[in-house]
């Protein structure tokens, strides 16, 4: 029997003359869609994966960028801060110079004025016209001087007993008592100082100490109590009534109330 179907003899010698394989069934288009599906899929994943990358890519490029820029901009900051310093740096030293000539001119001027650089306005006591009086006792301190020719607050109160210009000078340092002494002009013969005193008995008028006698350089311990009355010669030829105030030999202090005429 020959066999003219699809279906392949039982052996090749049984097949008939026009008997041919069948051929093997054709895939479709549509067979081959899942695994273009996958293969979109993987090349959509990486083309999502670099745009990532990329993205951060640039975000990293922006951010230094942008800090690049945050530190020039310091740098410019600090650039022209530097510069302002060395202007006002600058400024500051020219306004020190200027003070330290000006200081050096003050000192300058002040080691050349006179001693006697502060006055009082002249008042009038009768018909004697008043150079300088203290408004308060000065005090005096053991081994000071003052200069009653002055018109400075405190006479010119000096800490040297070699001051040719001093009038009175008070040494409380003596060990026995007889040996603390008030001084007219300085304790040192080696100065030309004509300064001299006398004891009055009444308030010291400056007629009264023009007309008095008994002068001398050196008043002891007994005489140097409260309410002792003096007339002053001084070196410059001056009168001075001064009371001593107070007195405190063992301290080393006293306090004198002076006036002093032209």
């Amino acid at each position: 029997m020959t066999n003219t179907g699809s279906t392949p003899p039982a052996s090749p010698a049984l097949a008939g003359p026009g008997w041919r394989p069948p051929e093997p069934p054709k895939r479709r288009l549509r067979d081959h869609l899942p695994f273009a599906d996958h293969l979109l899929g993987i090349v959509g994943s990486l083309l999502a994966i670099a745009a990532v990358i990329a993205g951060a890519l640039g975000v990293a490029v922006s951010n230094e960028r942008s800090e690049r820029n945050e530190l020039q901009g310091a740098v410019e900051s600090l650039e022209r801060q530097v510069g302002d310093l060395k202007r006002s740096n600058e400024e500051l030293s020219e306004e020190n110079s200027d003070l330290r000539s000006r200081l050096d001119q003050e000192a300058t001027t002040t080691s050349t004025t006179p001693r006697q650089t502060t006055s009082t306005t002249p008042a009038t006591e009768g018909e004697s016209v008043v150079r300088h009086a203290s408004q308060q006792p000065v005090g005096l301190s053991s081994n000071y001087g003052l200069d009653l020719d002055s018109r400075v607050a405190n006479w010119g109160v000096v800490n040297s007993p070699y001051d040719g210009e001093m009038d009175l000078y008070f040494n409380a340092n003596g060990f026995w008592a007889e040996d603390r002494s008030l001084f007219a002009g300085s304790p040192h013969s080696n100065h030309d100082n004509e300064a001299q005193m006398a004891v009055m008995q009444g308030v010291p008028s400056k007629e009264g100490c023009r007309a008095a006698t008994a002068l001398t350089k050196e008043l002891h311990n007994d005489l140097i109590v409260d309410g002792t009355q003096l007339c002053v010669v001084t070196s410059e030829g001056r009168v001075a009534g001064v009371t001593i105030s107070s007195a405190d030999l063992t301290g080393g202090q006293i306090s004198l109330a002076i006036t002093t005429w032209e």
